[in-house]
């Protein structure tokens, strides 16, 4: 087939006039990525959750990170990070049932959440360790504003979602429709637009602390 047909073929593949080989994409799919360890950045030796929480609180990304032994300790964590900061003790939540069921006396949890907002805490669906990256999904209980608006974004992963490369995380939806926004955030909000000085929060959170936790 000449290249001129070739193109005309796809075209009209595009156009839904012909059906598209699957066989044929996987292969020039595979043509294009070869062997995906030969060009994935290596991990060292720790393991994901380890390597993850070393990236995203490097400088370079410049979260804080804490590792939590079960989501009963989450409340009393997210406590002392507001009291630690002289912040008030209220908050905007967009939390998975498991997470919204716990003992949050002694915080005020919003569902809604406001333009000047101070502190918002929302759900991880995955974390990638390549990059220190969260991978964070929209859904009617989840606006995508509560990982963008706030001061402070408090963010929760399970360490079970922790994925060592980019690629890994997008098997999570693999068979599943997909929200209608995924994102990933790495680290803080910052420009270095003005005199080349990094300004932090200027698009966004100033702050992110991950929690990370172990158990359900």
């Amino acid at each position: 087939m000449s290249a001129r047909a070739e193109v005309l073929a796809r075209v009209r593949r595009a156009l839904g006039r012909e059906r598209a080989d699957p066989d044929v994409i996987r292969a020039e799919a595979d043509g294009l990525v070869g062997e995906l360890a030969a060009i994935r950045p290596p991990v060292g030796d720790h393991d994901a959750v380890e390597r993850f929480i070393a990236k995203a609180a490097s400088e370079r990304v410049a979260a804080t990170v804490e590792r939590l032994a079960a989501a009963d300790d989450l409340p009393d964590r997210v406590a002392a990070y507001l009291a630690e900061r002289g912040l008030a003790s209220r908050l905007a939540a967009a939390l998975p049932p498991a997470l919204a069921g716990l003992d949050w006396s002694g915080l005020t949890l919003a569902d809604a959440i406001d333009p000047n907002e101070a502190v918002a805490l929302s759900w991880a669906e995955a974390a990638v360790a390549e990059t220190g990256s969260l991978v964070v999904a929209s859904s009617p209980a989840a606006p995508v504003l509560f990982n963008f608006l706030a001061l402070h974004h408090l963010a929760v992963v399970r360490a079970d979602d922790v994925v060592a490369y980019l690629e890994d995380a997008w098997q999570r939806f693999a068979h599943a429709p997909l929200p209608r926004a995924l994102g990933l955030v790495t680290g803080t909000s910052g420009t270095a637009d003005i005199e080349g000085q990094n300004i932090k929060g200027a698009h966004g959170p100033r702050y992110l602390h991950i929690f990370v936790v172990d158990r359900f």
